[in-house]
This record gives structure tokens, C-alpha cells and sequence, in this order.
């Protein structure tokens, strides 16, 4: 049995979706970007609350993952959700696509030249024009390429761009990014199909306000509760969607002068109680919060405890001396992520962002929900 699990509350997930749904006018529909198994949340589980919540647009970054969704989506009795892959034609094997009714974002001259050789039979797809990020996409200065490619684009669904500084809401590359948009859609207007859709805002850039909305916004990490940055005007609106916790191994006293750990850092000076917790750096816990001062805290039955010596593959040590005999009775876990204690309250500590600190909570926690599929599916019908 697992020693770790990350307890998802879906009526959370659901109620970031419609906090951020509300944030745009009604000509645009909010989309789920649902990759890298929803964020560490699970990606069937996120997907059917957001479409609960009324979300038909989703969007994840391989061919594997789409199918895997398609797949549990159809087990589920829905057939109306559209499902689009951000990496492109990744299989010559068209009937993979036609199969499973899947998109793809079209990034290069390599996926213009399989969606045109494929013809009709090639699926639904969208053009990524790329306006600041030099990653994927058509460069956006390229007019006639950008013409070109529209030519000899069958299927064609949308238009859509990515925003590389929404997360830093002042930064001028924002308006730069947006009105480069604007301008390659203007240039196509002409070629375009009239039921064409455009895409620019993700997380961040829904929090930026009307003019990056266009008709489709692509939420990812503001699904979780996490905002994607700490400035976001409104990103007070979502609620953490997740609860980690781990069992407590065993308690133990250690008298002052002995040490805890590898490499013995720590050095107890005084006598001390201590609780070992079945979670590690292997199971996501960030290594380097072994050594920030003042101490890393975790929750171990109400209480904040500080985190004493390193951070192993499988297990951490907290200092639980300062807690009292009654709280010992109830002893059993320790709380690592929560509402009170967030993906981006660690991330700020360990130097890096909330999106890591969840999508790299490891396969081997436990994944739990406040409600079923089931009961999700009997809401919606």
C-alpha cells in the first residue's frame, strides 16, 4: 500500500473552471490544457471535471497521452469532447489520428507537409504561429509562408500563438506577443475559413483581460488552484485542488549530540522526539528543502513541525518534540501540500514554480478523489 497520496478535490477543479470561465465574455470558450497527467493531478479525472463544468476543448502535449484520454473519455460515454495535441503530427499512421478523433497543432513545415498529404482524411488541426517563444511554430514576420501554408492546410480549426512573460503581467513583450497575433491574423483574414477560431491566452494570460482572450482560452495550472503568478490580479479566485500527505513510519527519541540523516547535517541539541514520513525526493519532495533556513515545516496533526536533516529517496525526518501527548494519540500522518501550505509557497522556497512542484509528484503516490467518476457522471446526466 502506498505511503503517500495526493488527494484531488474535483468539485475544486470545477470551480477554478467556471471562476476562470467567467473571467471572459461569452464569445469565448474556455479550454482544459490537461497535459502531463493533468498537472500531477490525473488528466481523465480533470478532464471529466472541467467537462462537467462545461469544457468541450482540450488540449495535452503527445500522442499518448491524447489516446489515453480519448479512450477513457469513451468509457465514460462522451464523444462530444475535442481533444488536441500541442506536439504536432508525431506517427505517420494517419488512422491513429482518424481513429480516436484527435487534433494536432501544426508547428512546422514538417506537419504542413503530412496534413497536406493526407488531404480531407487528415484530421482537424490547428496553425501555431509563433510570436516571441523560438520554440514550436511559424515565425509570425513571415507573411507569405504563414499564406502559404493556410493554402495548403485542409481541415483547418483554428489559429493559436503562446504567450512566453503572461506570468509577469507588466512585461511589454505581453502587448507585443498580442498585437503580433492580431497582425498574422489580419494578414490571413482572407484565406482563413470563416468558422476559424483563435487562441492565444493559457493560465496567465486570461488573468492579462479581454484582449488576449480571442474565442479560446487554454487554462492549465490555474486548474489545480495554482496561479500562475503571484501578481495575477483575480488569481485569488482558485482554490488548491489537492491534499498530500504521507504516513508516519515511526517515532522514535534521540538524546542531544546524535545526528539524523545522511551525512549526519543535522545535530540534535537537546533531546528530541522525532516522526520519520514515508515520502522522499523520489516520490517528488524537493531534495533542497533539506537545507533551507529557516527550517521547511510540514503539518503532523494540526501542528507546523520543521524538517530535520536530509531528505531521502523514501523518507524525510520531522521534529515533532514540541507536540503534546494528546496530539501524539492521533498520530498517523503528515500533511506536505495543501491550501495552507501550496505548490507555489514550496516552489518560492526551492526556487522554482508551482507547475513543477506538482507535475513531478511521483507515480508511486497514491492518486485519491473527493468523489468518483461515477459520481461525476451521474451529475452530468
Amino acid at each position: 500500500m502506498a505511503s503517500s497520496r495526493l488527494t484531488v478535490n474535483l468539485d475544486s477543479i470545477i470551480a477554478n473552471y467556471r471562476y476562470l470561465d467567467s473571467l471572459s465574455g461569452t464569445g469565448t470558450h474556455t479550454g482544459a490544457t490537461i497535459k502531463a497527467d493533468g498537472y500531477g493531478l490525473g488528466a481523465l479525472a480533470s478532464a471529466l471535471a472541467c467537462y462537467h463544468a462545461g469544457c468541450r476543448a482540450f488540449f495535452v502535449a503527445r500522442l499518448d497521452e491524447a489516446v489515453r484520454l480519448r479512450n477513457g473519455l469513451d468509457d465514460a460515454g462522451i464523444s462530444d469532447a475535442h481533444i488536441c495535441i500541442f506536439e504536432g503530427a508525431s506517427s505517420d499512421d494517419v488512422s491513429v489520428y482518424t481513429e480516436h478523433n484527435l487534433s494536432i497543432v501544426a508547428n512546422s513545415e514538417r506537419d504542413i507537409d503530412w496534413l497536406a498529404r493526407h488531404g480531407r482524411q487528415a484530421p482537424r488541426h490547428f496553425l501555431h504561429i509563433d510570436t516571441a517563444m523560438s520554440r514550436l511554430g511559424l515565425a509570425y514576420h513571415n507573411h507569405d509562408a504563414l499564406i502559404e501554408a493556410v493554402k495548403r492546410l485542409p481541415n483547418l480549426a483554428g489559429v493559436m500563438s503562446h504567450l512566453a512573460c503572461a506570468d509577469a503581467p507588466e512585461h511589454p513583450a505581453n502587448q507585443q506577443q498580442s498585437e503580433r497575433f492580431q497582425t498574422a491574423i489580419d494578414s490571413l483574414s482572407s484565406y482563413l475559413p470563416a468558422s476559424c477560431i483563435y487562441s492565444l491566452a493559457n493560465s496567465a494570460g486570461i488573468f492579462l483581460g479581454a484582449p488576449y482572450h480571442h474565442q479560446l482560452t487554454r487554462p492549465g495550472i490555474a486548474l489545480t488552484g495554482t496561479p500562475p503568478d503571484d501578481e495575477a490580479m483575480g488569481a485569488d479566485g482558485l482554490t488548491p485542488a489537492y491534499c498530500w500527505t504521507a504516513d508516519i513510519l515511526q517515532i522514535r527519541q534521540i538524546s542531544a549530540g546524535e545526528t539524523v540523516g545522511y551525512g549526519a547535517d543535522f545535530t540534535a541539541k537537546t533531546p528530541m522526539r522525532l516522526a520519520t514520513i514515508g515520502a522522499g525526493y523520489a516520490d517528488g519532495f524537493p531534495r533542497q528543502l533539506s537545507t533551507t533556513a529557516p527550517p521547511h515545516h510540514v503539518d503532523i496533526a494540526g501542528m507546523s513541525v520543521p524538517l530535520v536533516g536530509r531528505i531521502s529517496m523514501d523518507v524525510m525526518v520531522a521534529d515533532i518534540t514540541a507536540l503534546d501527548e494528546q496530539r501524539l494519540v492521533t498520530l498517523s500522518y503528515a500533511t506536505l501540500l495543501d491550501r495552507h501550505l501550496t505548490a507555489s509557497d514550496m516552489a518560492r522556497k526551492t526556487g522554482t514554480i508551482g507547475y513543477e512542484i506538482l507535475s513531478t509528484i511521483g507515480a508511486r503516490t497514491n492518486r485519491q478523489y473527493n468523489c468518483s467518476v461515477d459520481d461525476i457522471l451521474q451529475r452530468l446526466g
